[in-house]
């Protein structure tokens, strides 16, 4: 599943690590690599034994966004084809089957941000860094900005989508645009301890949970809502691995699917 811009590797608890690999531009996003994103992506939802997803960068280096060549080549072309493209990988991650870590060392920038904003966990050591500088460029932010208004608000994405300014881990974790904040030596084992938690729930319960997270989003907390979560509850409670779960919490026993790890 490795090729020169990602590399793919698949741990015994199931779990499959996406390697941003182009550190000579700090994994900067071109056709290549989002291509291998997207491919790695549609494999991994259609497995049966991968549980959990976590994306991370070569070199100690998270993400710098868009490669600006290939924003280049793409612009004199007239094409659109960058910001498509981003948006469809950007939303392969968010709606994946499994749950997604982003694991964030140095620089996460731009499209970056939106990478590990669209994952459903983030992780970053305290040398990383975070900007969304598209106006620097005299660009607009089109692609990237729906994933942050969608994480952090449009209130508080306005400062950093309008001043394109640098902001620390700290930052980004009082502002929600991620969960957790750790030395760079505790890195591995903080995400591990998401991945550890993440494997403990059954892997249909929490495809549906992921699916009821995105069904509630934004909608207004109302009876149709409450009425419309309960039934997903109900069907979900039929199912043979709710029955296993709740059968293994009775007897005090590790469910089938935690006892096979």
């Amino acid at each position: 599943m490795d090729n020169d811009t990602v590399r793919i590797d698949i741990t015994d608890n199931r779990t499959a690590r996406i390697t941003l690999n182009r550190p000579d531009v700090c994994n900067a996003l071109n056709d290549d690599m989002i291509n291998a994103l997207s491919s790695a992506l549609a494999n991994i939802n259609t497995s049966k034994e991968i549980r959990a997803v976590i994306f991370t960068g070569a070199n100690d280096c998270f993400c710098a966004g868009l490669d600006i060549k290939w924003m280049e080549r793409m612009a004199q072309a007239g094409s659109d084809d960058v910001s498509r493209r981003l948006a469809h990988l950007l939303l392969q991650i968010k709606d994946l089957r499994v749950p997604t870590v982003a694991m964030i060392d140095g620089p996460c920038v731009g499209g970056g941000v939106a990478l590990a904003v669209a994952c459903d966990i983030s992780v970053a050591s305290e040398e990383a860094y975070f900007a969304l500088p598209a106006v620097h460029l005299g660009a607009i932010p089109s692609i990237v900005a729906p994933f942050i208004i969608d994480g952090i608000g449009a209130h508080l994405a306005r400062r950093y989508l309008l001043t394109g300014e640098r902001f620390t881990p700290e930052r980004a974790k009082d502002i929600h645009l991620i969960h957790a904040v750790c030395m760079r030596a505790q890195l591995e084992a903080t995400v591990g301890g998401f991945v550890e938690q993440l494997l403990k729930g059954g892997p249909a319960a929490i495809e549906a949970s992921k699916e009821l997270i995105s069904y509630c989003e934004d909608k207004p907390l109302n009876k149709k809502l409450v009425e419309d979560a309960a039934r997903r509850g109900a069907k979900h409670r039929k199912s043979t691995e709710a029955r296993e779960g709740l059968a293994a919490f009775l007897a005090k026993r590790l469910p089938g699917w935690a006892g096979d790890e």
